[in-house]
C-alpha cells in the first residue's frame, strides 16, 4: 500500500450513520497543497483533512469533535472509542466538549478492537 487514510465514522446507537464522515488523507506536507485544494472533491456530508501519516492526530480529533461529533449529538452523549493512544487525551475532550454538555466516554480494550469495534468486524473486514 502506497498510502495511508483515516476514516472516522459517526454513528448512534441507533446504527444510523451520521454526517459527514470524517476521512483524513495522507499528504507528505500534512496538508493539502494549492492545487489539490482547488481540484478536491467536496460534498456536504464528506469532511477531508490531511496528515503526513493518514492518521487522525490530536488536532483532528479536536476537529472531528467540534465540526463533526458535536454538532450532531445531543446533550447526554456516550463516545465509545477505541486504544489509539490518541482517543485518550482527557484534557482535549474536555476543552472541545461546549458548556452544558456531557460525555461519558467509552473505550475498547487494548488488543478487541478486531473483534468487537463494531465497524473492524462487520464494515472494514479485510
Amino acid at each position: 500500500m502506497t498510502h495511508s487514510y483515516t476514516i472516522m465514522p459517526t454513528i448512534d446507537a441507533t446504527g444510523k450513520l451520521l454526517s459527514p464522515l470524517f476521512i483524513v488523507m495522507q499528504e507528505i506536507s500534512g496538508d493539502f497543497g494549492p492545487l489539490v485544494k482547488k481540484d478536491l472533491f467536496t460534498a456536504p456530508n464528506i469532511y477531508v483533512t490531511a496528515s503526513r501519516s493518514g492518521k487522525m492526530m490530536k488536532d483532528h480529533l479536536k476537529t472531528w469533535l467540534e465540526e463533526v461529533y458535536f454538532p450532531h449529538v445531543g446533550d447526554r452523549t456516550v463516545l465509545v472509542i477505541d486504544f489509539w493512544s490518541t482517543y485518550k487525551n482527557q484534557a482535549l475532550l474536555n476543552n472541545a466538549t461546549p458548556e452544558g454538555r456531557e460525555v461519558q466516554v467509552v473505550t475498547v480494550s487494548a488488543k478487541t478492537t478486531s473483534l468487537c469495534q463494531p465497524l473492524d468486524v462487520y464494515g472494514f473486514r479485510m
